[in-house]
């Protein structure tokens, strides 16, 4: 246990410096006597002494006055003087600043960006001047620790399957040297909307014959139509769906063969499409035998 020395404080213990210009703290020491060897600056959190590296600080003779040779984002932090004497120890506390300024550093490639539902959902700022020292992404108010792609001229974060939940807006936020910027991008939400046409809405098969296949075309707004997702089923009077099989691809068309033709085999088929548990009904091919 040290007892404190009395009457140590710091001089203008928030001062505020500026960029490439010097800044000096001094700390102030009443009722004892000390020397420069009395006395030890340490910059915090973590602790660093900074007593020795003369090329960046300079101490004064008597030890109680700190100068920061050239100020910029490095140097901004805490720091104190500790003064030791007869086995009692204090500390005067400084809190070193930088004005902040607004300073263009990016600018968003797009104002606005739409993506689809389950794609992944692209952002991108530019570079535009200054020097970046700090960046990171906030997405309707949650910071982004996705896969950020930084290059020498912009910077991009890629969600990956992104939700609809994503809509809204993000935004890229960045510090330079005394300076800060931020580029706010309106995320929008697009629906994977599948779209299913028969090629035939009419067909006549003959009874007896094994020739009868109803086809369609299936499309989504992004991404291939898998044959798996896709079957061919009759619609019942009641709207149900009856008899699905899974279709088949032949060159961009899904169908199924209906079997040997009969007088039930007339009706109508449709294509159902079904991805992620949502199903989308086609219009009906009607289907008469003779």
């Amino acid at each position: 246990y040290q007892r404190r020395v009395r009457g140590v404080k710091a001089v203008n213990p928030k001062p505020e410096g500026k960029i490439n210009e010097a800044l000096s703290l001094t700390c102030e020491v009443t009722g004892v006597e000390v020397t420069a060897d009395d006395v030890k600056w340490v910059q915090f959190a973590p602790e660093v002494d900074v007593s020795k590296p003369k090329r960046i600080y300079e101490i004064s003779d008597d030890g109680l006055t700190l100068t920061i040779k050239s100020m910029n984002e490095k140097r901004v932090g805490n720091y104190k003087c500790v003064v030791t004497k007869d086995d009692k120890s204090s500390e005067g506390v400084f809190e070193v600043t930088l004005p902040i300024v607004h300073e263009d550093l990016i600018e968003p490639v797009k104002d606005s960006v739409q993506f689809i539902e389950g794609k992944d959902l692209v952002l991108e700022v530019r570079k535009v001047g200054g020097v970046i020292t700090d960046l990171y992404w906030e997405c309707n108010g949650v910071r982004m620790e996705n896969k950020i792609v930084n290059k020498k001229t912009s910077n991009k974060l890629v969600l990956k399957g992104a939700t609809a939940d994503m809509a809204g807006s993000c935004t890229c936020f960045v510090k330079g040297i005394g300076s800060q910027d931020s580029a706010e991008i309106t995320v929008e939400a697009q629906a994977n909307e599948v779209t299913i046409a028969p090629v035939k809405k009419k067909m006549t098969c003959k009874i007896g014959k094994k020739k009868c296949n109803p086809r369609c075309t299936v499309t989504k707004t992004a991404g291939t139509v898998s044959a798996k997702s896709v079957k061919i089923c009759k619609l019942l009077d009641n709207g149900k769906l009856n008899g699905c099989k899974t279709a088949k691809k032949t060159k961009g068309r899904f169908g199924k063969s209906l079997g040997k033709v009969t007088d039930k085999t007339t009706g109508n088929y449709v294509c159902v499409h079904t991805e992620d548990g949502v199903e989308t009904v086609g219009p009906p091919t009607h289907v008469t035998a003779n």
